[in-house]
């Protein structure tokens, strides 16, 4: 789609599946790179409340005892609308951008496909040691190539083996006797307390060696814990992505608006219901209450289901605000932050480590939740008005035109020669 006409569905989005190579500015989908934009900033708030800021490293009596009513409104609006919804529309998205990389051609396309991972597991990796802990790349990195094993799967084989993949893994690791054996041969053993004020330590001093190697640890030590139930997971997104890539669903709403409209409906009520559920056990957690097995076990399908119902209720309110006269020009403004995708991500782990981490600001466990929602808007329309400045004069955010040479063995160009600047959308 070619952005500077405002288009939503132009032939030039089904003539990049004919070739290998780089998606350039006119083959984008601007849908698609407001959905990303959107889900950014949602990512933003999600990673800054409890890690960015620390809160999430504190023993559970320590935390509460900073929490104000200010803070338990913040967590209640963040559970509702934020947390894991975020996470698990970005994890649909790149089960969507990897469906589309794999249609474009046969043959060659599973050894770059794969290609495209081991690249983004070297940044991934690159990014846990030596910025943030609590990236999320590597996994997708690691995880990714099991797309290729459902390629030629039907549309109801994606959506079993997705069902199969996010709720069974959960179940089963919330029996006790499973839970202890994983705990047994995982890096759950670990006495998660002690590591957790090591990393406290080491986020704010000045010791960036420590800091790399406490990060590295326990970046290693999380994946391993959840990997359990959290690959499945997320291969099971992984598919739901897939599966809306391949039936090219964001790329032809204009003939199914009426469509989007009731799925916005219900979508939203049941997201809406299972994050208010979600928030009631928050409070309830954050009290001093336990939860039995039998409990938790009940509360996984109403939780998964209203997390994944209320990101497709974003994603079905972009859809019809993007058909919206009015509100079109302003949400557009999303689009160079969700282009530069990668870029974004990464630069926000290095904006707030600076503002949080001993290495900068050290404002670590000196902002509390609520005043997080005010500094994230701050910091990502800074990161939009920042896209939309270098997107102006160049094709690729600097780390997917870094991607893309190392995929393709050939640079792309970068630089917008003078027409193509004066033709350079405008968001």
């Amino acid at each position: 789609m070619a952005l500077a006409h405002g288009r939503m569905d132009t032939p030039s989005s089904h003539r990049m599946l004919g070739h290998l190579g780089p998606i350039g500015g006119r083959e984008r989908i601007a849908l698609l790179d407001v959905v990303r934009g959107f889900t950014l900033y949602g990512v933003l708030l999600a990673n800054t409340v409890p890690w960015f800021s620390g809160h999430g490293l504190l023993p559970k009596a320590e935390a509460a005892a900073r929490i104000g009513t200010g803070d338990e409104i913040a967590f209640f609006f963040l559970t509702v609308f934020v947390s894991r919804k975020s996470q698990t529309l970005l994890t649909c998205l790149f089960g969507l951008g990897f469906a589309i990389q794999l249609a474009r051609a046969e043959g060659r396309a599973g050894r770059l496909y794969l290609r495209r991972l081991a690249i983004l597991l070297v940044i991934g990796v690159c990014h846990a040691a030596f910025v943030w802990w609590g990236d999320v790349l590597a996994g997708y990195a690691l995880c990714g190539g099991a797309l290729i094993l459902f390629h030629r799967r039907s549309d109801r084989a994606l959506l079993a083996w997705a069902t199969v993949l996010v709720f069974v893994p959960k179940f089963v690791t919330s029996v006790p006797a499973v839970s202890a054996f994983l705990d047994r041969v995982t890096a759950a053993a670990f006495d998660r307390a002690a590591f957790d004020a090591e990393l406290l330590l080491a986020c704010r001093g000045d010791d960036y060696a420590l800091l790399v190697k406490t990060q590295a640890a326990r970046a290693l030590y999380y994946f391993l814990s959840h990997a359990p139930e959290y690959i499945p997971w997320m291969i099971g997104h992984f598919l739901v992505g897939f599966l809306v890539g391949r039936r090219r669903a964001l790329e032809t709403t204009t003939s199914h608006l009426a469509r989007w409209r009731q799925v916005l409906a219900w979508s939203a009520g049941l997201g809406l219901a299972g994050g208010t559920l979600s928030a009631a056990k928050g409070i309830y957690l954050r009290r001093g209450g336990a939860l039995s097995t039998a409990w938790k076990m009940a509360l996984i399908v109403p939780e998964e289901v209203g997390i994944l119902a209320m990101a497709l209720a974003y994603v079905s309110g972009l859809v019809l605000l993007m058909h919206n006269s009015s509100w079109r020009p302003r949400i557009i403004r999303l689009a160079p932050a969700g282009q530069m995708a990668l870029t974004t991500y990464l630069l926000q782990s290095v904006i707030m480590t600076f503002v949080f981490y001993g290495w900068g600001l050290g404002l670590l466990l000196r902002v509390g939740p609520a005043w997080c929602i005010p500094l994230t808007l701050a910091v990502f329309g800074a990161q939009i008005a920042f896209a939309a400045a270098w997107l102006r004069r160049f094709y690729f955010g600097p780390v997917e035109w870094v991607w893309r040479y190392l995929t393709y063995g050939k640079a792309p160009r970068m630089r917008r020669s003078a027409p193509d600047l004066a033709a350079a959308p405008q968001r």
